[in-house]
């Protein structure tokens, strides 16, 4: 308890980039569930149940995910680096 309330105390002077790094975690694990959902999607809701004609507007929706992730992460790369670096002494 004693270490975490020492690291605490080192990043209190960076409390927006500790909080720009927990958000861009949040939003890059949202982001990597994204993609086994649609999967499952496109498996129970459209090839079993034979909707087809939404397989099209699902299959983008995968893209769009798979696309949106890669920036998303390396922006949360770049804001963990800066925080790291900020807290250094």
């Amino acid at each position: 308890m004693k270490t975490l309330l020492r690291v605490l105390h080192y990043l209190s002077p960076h409390r927006s980039l500790v909080v720009g790094t927990f958000l861009f975690a949040g939003l890059a694990t949202a982001f990597e569930l994204i993609p086994p959902w649609l999967i499952k999607v496109i498996i129970d809701d459209v090839i079993q149940a034979g909707q087809t004609q939404l397989l099209a507007w699902v299959f983008l929706g995968l893209c769009a995910a798979y696309v949106l992730r890669e920036p998303l992460r390396v922006d949360a790369d770049s804001v963990e680096q800066r925080a790291g670096a900020a807290s250094r002494p």
